[in-house]
């Protein structure tokens, strides 16, 4: 009996020792790997978002941090223009394409046989039924990216047994600028618009645009985010070298470069 009680006392005692020490630990740590913010500004934002901005800022001041999140909604805008310019541009070419080779604008019937497209093209025309009459182009314009990249993608739309297949066969339609290696050209051309959708997804998601998975300073940040708006701008120019000008013409190219650069980042770390 005394034995047991000495037990339960040695027992206790040690539980109350770890777990002060665990709470010493843990306070410890979360001062050392949480921000503190004390504007007001910080709460609007959350913790954890700006947690993700000490990449850019070392030093982890909190104007800094602030700065460097403000930046980041600059290069949003800066890159928007061609986020949207490559997802248009590719469902519009990739529709008209289609429609000429079955001679046929109500192509989804006949080509779209993956369960997910199938599910995301009924739900679109329910929702636009519920909204208004509509027609083709309704449709195609309220097609998600990931539909279109998707058709790239997937087997079925280029399975040499699908009397309906789609690549390689309008790879010349689609991509007429595309400078064809003799590889698997479907297969870079789709990669390619799958990085240009999780930019996009990061972007309307109120990402930081910068984050990328080998981005461990300023300077490699700065220097992939140029790499991706590069690929970007690219890509569309497979599709439409117009369209490549235009953005060229009306200074969105210059803008995008003029912004991305350590110079304005610094500068907006230190406003």
């Amino acid at each position: 009996m005394v034995l047991g009680q000495l037990l339960k006392e040695a027992l206790s005692r040690i539980s109350k020792s770890l777990r002060i020490n665990y709470g010493l630990i843990d306070t410890y740590l979360s001062t050392k790997n949480t921000i503190k913010m004390k504007t007001p500004i910080a709460s609007s934002i959350s913790l954890e978002r700006l947690k993700s901005y000490e990449i850019l800022c070392p030093s982890c001041t909190e104007s800094e941090i602030i700065g460097a999140y403000h930046w980041n909604l600059l290069m949003c805008q800066a890159l928007y223009p061609f986020i949207h310019s490559a997802e248009v541009a590719l469902r519009n070419a990739i529709n008209i394409a289609i429609a000429q080779k079955f001679n046929t604008k109500d192509w989804f019937d006949i080509v779209i046989k993956d369960k997910v497209s199938i599910d995301i093209l009924t739900n679109v025309k329910k929702e636009l039924a519920r909204k208004k009459q509509f027609n083709h182009a309704d449709i195609v314009a309220s097609l998600t990216f990931g539909f279109w990249t998707s058709l790239l993608k997937k087997k079925i739309y280029r399975d040499q047994y699908n009397k309906e297949r789609l690549w390689p066969d309008l790879i010349p339609v689609v991509f007429p600028r595309y400078e064809r290696k003799g590889g698997d050209d479907r297969k870079n051309i789709a990669q390619r618009f799958e990085e240009i959708k999780l930019i996009r997804n990061r972007l309307f998601h109120h990402e930081p645009i910068w984050k990328f998975k080998d981005s461990i300073s300023p300077e490699s940040c700065i220097a992939e985010l140029r790499r991706k708006f590069n690929d970007i701008y690219k890509a569309i120019g497979w599709i439409s070298k117009s369209k490549q000008e235009h953005l060229k013409k009306f200074g969105f190219v210059e803008n995008f470069k003029e912004q991305c650069t350590k110079e304005i980042l610094e500068n907006f770390k230190h406003s």
